[in-house]
């Protein structure tokens, strides 16, 4: 579940996450801890981000490209999960 978040993080362009493997590692580990307390504090959105997660790997790859398909009647409802994916998001650095 979380990877499958994670994945969805990676697709910002240009590049999310660094090459450097510890960094990744501490990216990771920090998108983990920040879904995990989403979800502690709001337990009803645990369905909703494994929902964002599985939706975005079947529309082709777990690769972010959901955010352009919720227009989409299988997508309706993804746009407040992906809100907490893109808040996330934006407390990691884009450089690499």
């Amino acid at each position: 579940f979380v990877w499958g978040t994670a994945s969805i993080l990676t697709a910002a362009p240009p590049r999310l996450l660094s090459t450097t493997p510890s960094l990744q590692q501490q990216e990771a580990q920090f998108v983990r801890r920040e879904i995990s307390n989403v979800v502690e504090q709001d337990r009803s959105m645990a369905g909703p981000l494994l929902r964002l997660a599985f939706h975005d790997a079947t529309t082709g790859k777990p690769n972010g490209s959901i955010r352009y398909e919720l227009e989409r009647y299988d997508n309706r409802a993804l746009s407040k999960p992906l809100n907490i994916v893109k808040n996330i998001q934006s407390q990691l650095s884009l450089a690499d």
